[in-house]
């Protein structure tokens, strides 16, 4: 953000701070409070997890990342990545319109045939940017 600022380049949201909150406004606070519980019940295990993640971060493996987010039993994949992705398409679709544009969304939001690059037959790409 701060390189695109210093090159006076525009830097806008996919969504708000309010619309990130509305998505996890939907899950159960009870359930939100397992989740928290079976975490921090299980650390050693959470670290392997998390450890998985950055591995297939480093690989630029999509798949792997998107399996391994959704993997969590009480994880609402419709609110938390699929909604917001299919929200985004139309802000992408329109940013898109006016300018060659650079997207920045979490890395669980980009695998899976609902992933927010999951329109190849519309000439979307999806690549790394490692620097």
């Amino acid at each position: 953000m701060d390189i695109a600022k210093s090159l006076n380049k525009p830097v806008e949201g996919l969504e708000t701070a309010e619309d990130q909150v509305k998505a996890f406004d939907k899950v159960p606070d009870s359930t939100e409070a397992r989740g928290i519980m079976e975490f921090l019940d299980d650390l050693p295990k959470q670290r392997a997890i998390l450890q998985q993640l950055i591995n297939a971060y480093k690989k630029q493996d999509v798949a792997a990342l998107h399996e391994l987010v959704i993997a969590t039993e009480d994880f609402d994949r419709d609110a938390m990545l699929y909604q917001r992705n299919r929200n985004w398409i139309p802000v992408m679709e329109k940013a898109m319109k006016k300018d060659l544009v650079l997207f920045a969304v979490g890395a669980g939001h980009l695998g899976g045939d609902q992933g927010a690059g999951a329109a190849p037959e519309k000439g979307y790409k999806v690549e790394a940017v490692t620097q």
